[in-house]
């Protein structure tokens, strides 16, 4: 089975309050990002994002886009 690899113009490595904010503002900026994240940050598990600082209703209620937020 290969591989494919994606190319991004930025890698944002953890999805604390500096990477999230850093990733979201380079995708508003219409820079294709990945960021890499070591927690799983499903709507179902116990994982908030941003390192525990932000609840998912603050991402939803700042409509961070679902397919941007990990990829």
């Amino acid at each position: 089975m290969k591989n494919k690899m994606k190319n991004y113009d930025i890698i944002v490595v953890g999805a604390g309050p500096g990477g999230s904010i850093a990733a979201k503002t380079a995708v508003d900026k219409g820079y294709s990002v990945c960021l890499l994240e070591k927690e799983d940050l499903s709507n179902s598990g116990r994982y908030k994002a941003c390192g525990g600082a932000m609840a998912w209703e603050l991402i939803e209620k700042i409509k961070f886009p679902d397919d941007r937020l990990i990829e």
